[in-house]
């Protein structure tokens, strides 16, 4: 499983928030590029409700079936010794996949990935060249290129990572960026989900940088086509990009005799490629315990993720500002957000009871549905009108290994 859909301790999560206003040196621009985005004169940005109300409960809500869908496929997690994960789709529906060696059910983290068309034409990627063996963090998928990170790392408290792309065209594999070490040593893993996202030729990511005890994160981008990282957001992460703009989270936490501090509200932002210029999307009220959690962005809708004392899901309407809370249950963990063009999809990894495990789903009409996965199962991609998920199938048979599947639907329109 690739890390990205793992969920870590909300205590672990805030800790490394903290990162994300800590002190340290400047990074270095890009020369000819603009050195760091510039905020136009605020507006006034919309400011969702503190997230005390109850919000919509997730107990008992209806399965979304396979009706919503045009049509689906599904593939096994397992293909004779091999692993197989789904690392992303695009728009599409062309999968990015990893295939990794079980042996006597320890998987060796080294993937091999390909690309496998809607057609179901697959192709390998080349590897790059690697000292050691990898495993895959997460990636992203356009027409033109895939790219994706790796570490070799099989713990959470570190998490050396290379940045590859691969080239659809001209067929080629490259290393175009790779994690900095922090006074020697290898950082610590940014907050949420840690892998690339993908605008048009730019790719963003988040990254930790600054000095040992007074780390900091922040937002680097780059042309997928000629790598030069530049920083384009200060003490910011889990990076979301849809069309032109790189959405993200500026939470200004900050470190204090080495605990972070709980700020009282958190910034949506979006970063224009074309202007280089940022934007206040949202302001997000805190309330005691809270912090980011995750955040996707889509054609019609945002979702943001809160974690707490109990974890709510905020989704924002992009063109009316209305904000729908979700709420999970006491013991609910929500996870890994993804957004398509007109829906948004969650995790949920934790729950009283099965029913409440799983993940969830806000198409166009607004109503909250499960996606029918009641195994503790919370691995979402989307992109476009495809949505994939992790299921067992047949659907109500007890878990084992060999009845995961990924399912990919194709939403119909509206």
């Amino acid at each position: 499983m690739t890390r990205r859909t793992a969920l870590l301790p909300a205590a672990a999560v805030l800790a490394v928030l903290g990162l994300l206003a800590g002190c340290g040196g400047e990074a270095r621009s890009e020369p000819s590029a603009k050195a760091a985005a510039t905020e136009p004169p605020p507006s006034r940005p919309t400011a969702p409700p503190p997230t005390t109300s109850p919000g919509i409960a997730v107990t008992g809500v209806e399965r979304i079936g396979l009706d919503p869908f045009r049509r689906t496929r599904t593939f096994s997690g397992l293909e004779g010794a091999n692993s197989v994960e789904l690392i992303t789709v695009d728009g599409h529906g062309s999968l990015l996949l990893g295939r990794s060696r079980v042996y006597r059910d320890e998987t060796v983290p080294v993937s091999v990935l390909s690309i496998q068309e809607q057609d179901g034409t697959v192709s390998r990627i080349p590897s790059p060249a690697r000292e050691r063996r990898q495993q895959t963090l997460g990636g992203a998928l356009n027409d033109d290129w895939a790219v994706w990170m790796e570490t070799t790392s099989a713990g959470i408290d570190t998490t050396p990572w290379v940045l590859y792309a691969f080239d659809r065209t001209e067929r080629r594999t490259r290393e175009i960026a790779k994690s900095p070490k922090i006074d020697g040593r290898d950082p610590v893993p940014p907050p949420g989900y840690t892998g690339p996202a993908l605008s048009g030729g730019w790719v963003s990511w988040a990254q930790i940088g600054g000095h040992r005890g007074a780390e900091r994160v922040d937002i680097y981008s780059c042309r997928v086509a000629s790598c030069t990282p530049r920083r384009v957001a200060r003490r910011s992460a889990f990076p979301s990009a849809h069309g032109n703009r790189l959405f993200y989270i500026d939470y200004p936490s900050r470190l204090v005799n080495g605990e972070p501090t709980r700020p009282s509200s958190m910034r949506i932002k979006a970063y224009d490629f074309g202007s280089g210029r940022a934007s206040t999307i949202a302001t997000v009220p805190l309330q005691a315990g809270q912090s980011p959690g995750g955040l996707a962005v889509g054609g019609r809708q945002a979702l943001w993720i809160v974690r707490g004392p109990t974890d709510f899901a905020h989704v924002y309407d992009l063109a009316t500002h209305d904000v729908t809370l979700v709420r999970a249950e006491d013991e609910g963990g929500f996870g890994y957000p993804v957004a398509g063009d007109d829906f948004v999809a969650w995790g949920e990894s934790m729950g009283n009871s099965p029913d409440e495990v799983g993940g969830y789903v806000v198409l166009a009409d607004g109503r909250l549905r499960s996606v029918g996965n009641h195994s503790g199962l919370y691995g979402f991609e989307a992109s476009g009108r495809y949505l994939a998920w992790q299921d067992v199938l047949p659907q109500g048979a007890p878990y084992t290994p060999e009845r995961v599947h990924w399912r990919v639907g194709e939403l119909r329109g509206r």
